[in-house]
């Protein structure tokens, strides 16, 4: 995906939007409202921006006004993090997330790993992996280690 070469404002995004969006993050306590965190009941997750329900682009087809598109029962806050994981889906597309145990991202579509794909075996892949949370915690708290 490339830049825009538009300047933020001829893209929409105005000082009318900048109230739109403090109102939104006001609204919304500041936390995060997509369906992993609930605004604060799953997870306490800040919210920096600003998640259009019904993207631009799909609005624009449907024929919708700009005001229409704006309107805050369109917005939700959402952290940086879900807001990549929401439009990524929206657009049907996946993000593998986190990074082995030697900080490489698992993401082979990332351009640290050009060219690693299929120099890796499967089994290395596998030990390469950091350990999960629940791991960590049970090796932390000295119960059992870590495979």
């Amino acid at each position: 995906m490339s830049w825009s070469k538009r300047s933020r404002q001829a893209r929409g995004y105005d000082a009318k939007w900048e109230r739109t969006r403090l109102l939104v993050l006001r609204r919304d306590n500041g936390l995060c409202q997509c369906d992993r965190c609930k605004g604060g009941e799953l997870r306490l997750t800040p919210a920096t921006e600003v998640h259009h329900v019904t993207s631009k682009a799909r609005a624009k087809a449907l024929g919708w006004t700009r005001a229409q598109t704006d309107d805050p029962s369109n917005l939700a806050s959402m952290s940086h993090e879900c807001h990549l994981l929401a439009d990524a889906e929206a657009q049907g597309r996946t993000l593998k997330q986190g990074c082995d145990l030697n900080g490489m991202p698992l993401d082979p579509k990332h351009a640290w790993n050009k060219g690693r794909g299929a120099a890796i075996a499967p089994d290395r892949q596998a030990k390469d992996r950091a350990p999960s949370l629940a791991q960590s915690r049970l090796y932390f708290a000295g119960k059992r280690k870590c495979a």
